[in-house]
């Protein structure tokens, strides 16, 4: 439990819910799952560019939440721990209890793109 005092924790959840905050990131950390994988092989399952596969794995690394090992030329990336993907999925599960609950027009809220737009800030599409 999280004490009112203890801001080295809150600080530490916040690191994390805002690593999990991209929604790219939680799909590598479901197709990880229990196997261990390259970046290649988890650029191909999901449609996404190695390069953009890698930054989301050296943000989970980061903060924990992935671990990887050298082989060669090639790097396989795993969840640190199981009780990742049982929170990623208690997770799932607690979304469908919402939209469950919840009236269809209200969740999920879409979700708005932006593009860089030089040194004026960024433009909503």
């Amino acid at each position: 439990m999280i004490k009112p005092k203890d801001t080295q924790t809150a600080m530490a959840f916040a690191r994390v819910f805002g690593t999990l905050a991209d929604p790219n990131r939680l799909l590598i950390l479901k197709a990880l799952g229990n196997k261990e994988k390259s970046v290649n092989q988890i650029a191909v399952e999901l449609g996404l560019s190695q390069p953009l596969v890698s930054h989301h794995l050296a943000a989970l690394k980061a903060v924990g939440l992935a671990i990887s090992k050298k082989a060669g030329s090639f790097v396989f990336y795993r969840i640190s721990t199981e009780k990742i993907l049982d929170f990623v999925n208690g997770l799932e599960e607690t979304l469908q209890d919402i939209e469950k609950n919840t009236e269809p027009t209200a969740f999920p809220q879409p979700y708005t793109f932006f593009k860089a737009r030089g040194r004026r800030g960024r433009r909503w599409m």
